[in-house]
């Protein structure tokens, strides 16, 4: 299932509207998904992620993301997932951003799989 949201445009105004919670996010390049991140609580909020991104610190900055849509979750890791894998399903690849070589444009290489719990 698609990120749960409306999306809006990649300005800064909008961005300082996003909540500072965890969960995850998409940008687009007008009508297409770009890239899907994630924010996992913390300091790493979805607000501080996007202004990275608007702020060319992370690809894809402003110059490709149009628009974006968010959804707080606090399980941002498994859900991020499960959105590149729907998204490689219907369109047999990741999103353009999600695919780049590891180091890419500052981009952080992050594990899709969960930790194990410790007992």
């Amino acid at each position: 299932m698609p990120i749960n949201g409306d999306k809006h445009r990649f300005t800064r105004k909008n961005v300082e509207l996003v909540p500072e919670a965890p969960g995850v996010y998409a940008l687009f390049d007008e009508s297409n998904v770009a890239f899907y991140g994630r924010a996992d609580g913390g300091s790493d909020t979805i607000r501080a992620r996007l202004g990275d991104h608007l702020a060319g610190r992370q690809a894809p900055g402003r110059m490709k993301a149009k628009l974006f849509s968010f959804e707080v979750t606090h399980y941002p890791m498994s859900r991020e997932r499960a959105l590149l894998e729907e998204h490689k399903r219907n369109t047999w690849r990741l999103p353009e951003f999600n695919s780049a070589p590891p180091g890419r444009a500052g981009e952080r290489k992050r594990s899709l799989v969960e930790p194990a719990a410790t007992v």
